[in-house]
């Protein structure tokens, strides 16, 4: 204490020291490699020290608040830290993530060679984080997406090199170009073309009435064409098909309106030049044989004729056309098919198209304005020209007020009798007659006819070169022509044709009192070898008698098929 009344005391010992406070983390960023940049930290407090760290690891040399990073690669690439301490403690900074971009490398790829029309796909691969792809010389029908890097398609051009270049970039810019080289070839042998086949009877699919299916495939290995089911308009098709495999497949389908999608699968059995599938609205399933057109077509260039009666089962049944139904075609040199069939109800169908492979053609007609159809496949023999082996069937549905068998009946399956027409040369007889009186007989058979063999048939036939006569007895009044054709010009269904008529007299007991009524009727047929001699054959309709219950006229009867054979006699 001084002489003034104050007091004073002090101590001696360390300063106080406060431990650092980071006042300012260090921020992550992003750089492109080879560019430079910092890491900084800002701390609070006396006698600092710093001490950077990368991926938990010291960095030496690092005692700033500062840590440079001078042309940055991927290994600087990670996550860094700081520590800051003073003699009173330390303080460790958030970690600090620096993502350095460097150009991609594009991984080496290999494109295998390719089948025109084979699908595809390649995933293209790249280091570095791509943001893009660029994809140079694919072949058309090929494409990439740019920001995955996928290469599919299905390539649609024969090539024998493409050069294919790819770069990837990213924000460090595009990386060194990789390339590759492949072929794109055609299609095996037998594998392109049309293709043509009938399609069976299917209640739920064409109800019973059969169809045909028309395909196209390219040579760029495309597959298109029409499907018709019944009376329905053809549905149009267009599919890839998957050449890749052995035998080429193809799976689509084809929306209805108001009817369950349908979907086909088939298969191209390249060695059989045919395609095989099915139609299916998953409750029926519909198998199918289209075979490829042929050609050249060889032998089975020329004109024909064909009847086609009923089977064994069938006959005398007069529910169903007794006569026999006939048809002709011509097959000119590059394969196309024209003809004509006239059904034993007096129904015609013009048919045309490919001879297929094997000397098959497809037979395919509407009738009865969609309430029936004949649907089959003729098979012409290579070495006789026979048609024996061809499968036709004949259906009719109900038709109301239809006097022709408006009952309906079938399927019929028919058989088929026929071979290549030869026209007669200019001074020859139809049937290969000879000249003379009774060179030739016709007889009728079923379709409600009265005792044909005595009232219709006769054998006083006389075919001269430009006219049929018929002499007495003709207790019908039988007359009949024949157009036997011109060398060199066969019009299909009038050429080796014949048609004719005749009249049946009988009492109607269904007016009081009886009286005769004359019923008169036509036929037509067409001159057909069978394989062991030339025949015509044909049909007739006739109305039936009429009836007072129910009362029927003769407009108004049903009308009956029967059956015409016109033959040559031999002269002694």
């Amino acid at each position: 204490t001084d002489r003034q009344g104050f007091s004073f005391s002090w101590t001696t010992g360390a300063p106080a020291f406060v431990k650092p406070v980071i006042t300012l983390q260090p921020k992550g960023t992003e750089i492109l490699a080879t560019k430079s940049t910092s890491l900084s930290v800002k701390a609070a407090g006396p006698g600092l020290s710093y001490q950077w760290f990368f991926k938990g690891k010291p960095l030496p040399n690092t005692n700033r608040d500062t840590l440079p990073i001078t042309n940055a690669d991927l290994d600087d690439a990670g996550s860094y830290s700081v520590t800051v301490r003073n003699s009173a403690g330390w303080a460790h900074s958030n970690p600090a993530v620096v993502v350095v971009i460097a150009k991609p490398v594009v991984a080496p790829f290999d494109i295998p060679n390719l089948i025109v029309g084979q699908p595809y796909q390649l995933q293209l691969t790249a280091s570095n984080n791509p943001a893009t792809f660029a994809v140079k010389g694919l072949p058309k029908g090929l494409g990439f997406n740019p920001k995955t890097g996928l290469i599919s398609g299905r390539p649609t051009e024969i090539k024998a090199v493409n050069n294919v270049e790819v770069i990837a970039t990213n924000k460090a810019g595009p990386s060194a170009k990789v390339t590759d080289t492949f072929a794109v070839t055609g299609l095996l042998a037998g594998t392109g073309g049309s293709f043509t086949g009938p399609l069976g009877r299917s209640g739920g699919l064409n109800d019973l009435l059969g169809g045909a299916v028309k395909l196209e495939v390219s040579s760029l290995g495309a597959l298109s064409g029409t499907i018709t089911l019944g009376k329905n308009a053809p549905y149009r098709i267009a599919a890839p098909l998957d050449t890749s495999l052995a035998s080429p497949t193809a799976h689509f389908h084809i929306e209805r309106t108001g009817l369950p999608e349908l979907h086909i699968e088939l298969t191209v059995d390249i060695a059989a030049k045919t395609i095989f599938g099915e139609i299916t609205d998953e409750t029926e399933v519909l198998p199918f044989i289209a075979r490829q057109a042929l050609s050249p077509v060889g032998t089975y260039i020329g004109d024909y004729t064909f009847a086609l009666p009923l089977g064994a089962l069938d006959v005398g049944d007069q529910t169903i056309p007794q006569g026999h139904s006939v048809g002709a075609f011509k097959i000119a040199a590059a394969g196309a098919t024209t003809g004509v069939l006239v059904t034993a109800d007096n129904n015609k169908i013009t048919f045309g198209g490919a001879l297929e492979i094997d000397g098959k053609f497809t037979l395919f007609g509407p009738l009865y304005k969609g309430a029936g159809s004949v649907v089959g496949l003729l098979s012409i023999d290579s070495a006789t020209n026979d048609l024996a082996l061809s499968e036709v069937s004949w259906f009719k549905d109900v038709v109301a007020k239809d006097l022709v068998y408006g009952d309906g009946f079938g399927p019929l399956e028919l058989t088929t009798i026929g071979r290549k027409y030869t026209t007669p040369a200019l001074t020859a007889l139809a049937l290969g007659a000879t000249a003379g009186p009774g060179n030739a007989k016709i007889t009728f058979n079923e379709g409600g006819a009265p005792s044909p063999a005595t009232r219709l048939d006769t054998s006083n036939l006389q075919i001269a070169l430009t006219k049929v006569t018929v002499t007495t007895p003709n207790p019908g009044k039988v007359a009949l022509s024949i157009d036997k054709g011109k060398p060199g010009l066969f019009t299909p269904g009038t050429s080796g044709s014949f048609k004719g008529n005749f009249e049946v007299t009988d009492s109607d007991t269904s007016v009081t009192p009886n009286k005769n009524l004359v019923r008169k009727s036509e036929f037509q047929g067409m001159i057909v070898d069978n394989g062991t001699e030339v025949k015509g054959y044909g049909f007739f309709l006739l109305p039936k008698m009429p009836t007072a219950s129910p009362k029927t006229t003769l407009a108004t009867s049903p009308r009956l098929s029967g059956s015409v054979l016109l033959e040559k006699v031999n002269l002694e």
